[in-house]
């Protein structure tokens, strides 16, 4: 099973807010979860590391971003930072990038191949996979 992580953020103490955490206390059932769900962890405007934080509690973990380049390649950043440095249980928690778009997926392809360039939020999405994947593919000709 594959869940979102907001509601297991303490978005006082991180400075998250409402939506990317939780403000009425929810953080805790972190502790209350099996360790075998993969937790979605989603920021569409920061590249914030809290994939380190659900890898520590012990499950494994995808960042998720949407429609902003710069927000998905800081993630993909981390989770390689996090590959490199980290010890082989704590790297083999951090399992990628699910990309995520808010748009139905006829519009997302019609984006993707350029057929429709009005659907603004399909644009941005695809354009955000595009790059995202252009720098995975990048470092996999540089190995």
């Amino acid at each position: 099973m594959w869940i979102w992580g907001d509601r297991f953020l303490n978005g006082d103490d991180s400075g998250m807010g409402q939506w990317e955490a939780s403000l009425n206390n929810t953080q805790a059932s972190i502790h209350k979860i099996p360790k075998d769900i993969t937790i979605c962890d989603w920021h569409y405007n920061n590249a914030v590391p809290t994939a380190a934080l659900f890898a520590t509690e012990g499950f494994n973990v995808v960042s998720s971003p949407w429609r902003k380049s710069n927000v998905a390649l800081g993630q993909l950043e981390l989770i390689r930072s996090i590959r490199a440095n980290a010890g082989e249980v704590m790297a083999a928690r951090m399992q990628g990038v699910l990309q995520t778009t808010w748009c139905d997926m006829g519009a997302f392809v019609k984006a993707y191949y350029g057929e429709d360039t009005s659907n603004v939020e399909a644009l941005e999405a695809a354009n955000c996979f595009k790059a995202l994947f252009r720098a995975i593919r990048i470092s996999e000709v540089r190995q």
